[in-house]
């Protein structure tokens, strides 16, 4: 199942934010929007983005900000696939760190991560008002 950096498009599980939003994303260089295809069928997709350095980090960071596996594609190492592109992006383009945010509940997310040496640095306590 082969990664590629998709020219533009609506990756799964996005539609509401169009071709426009994805369409910049494509075209920023700090930017990655990758698709993992099954034959012809979309597996899945992921966007990351680099920051810093700047006045509050003093390096680059990659974030994972989005990813998602299409629920026939799961336990397929699609999940697995996207994550080492990403993270192989992260350091050819000098990133010393690489950072991503699960929902509590999601444990296989969580576990998925770790696989691949993320481990959890903070917690997010909301209240409701």
């Amino acid at each position: 199942m082969p990664a590629a950096t998709i020219p533009c498009g609506t990756p799964a599980g996005r539609p509401g934010e169009g071709a426009a939003y994805y369409s910049t994303l494509v075209d920023d260089e700090a930017c990655l929007v990758t698709l993992a295809r099954d034959g012809g069928r979309v597996a899945g997709h992921l966007i990351g983005k680099l920051n810093g350095p700047g006045s509050m980090l003093t390096g680059r960071i990659a974030v994972l900000e989005s990813m998602r596996v299409a629920p026939g594609s799961r336990r397929t190492g699609a999940g697995s696939m996207l994550v080492r592109h990403f993270l192989t992006w992260a350091r050819d383009c000098g990133a010393q760190q690489a950072s991503v945010t699960a929902y509590a509940a999601n444990n296989a997310a969580q576990r998925l991560y770790a696989r691949h040496g993320f481990e959890p640095a903070s917690v997010t306590l909301p209240a409701i008002l």
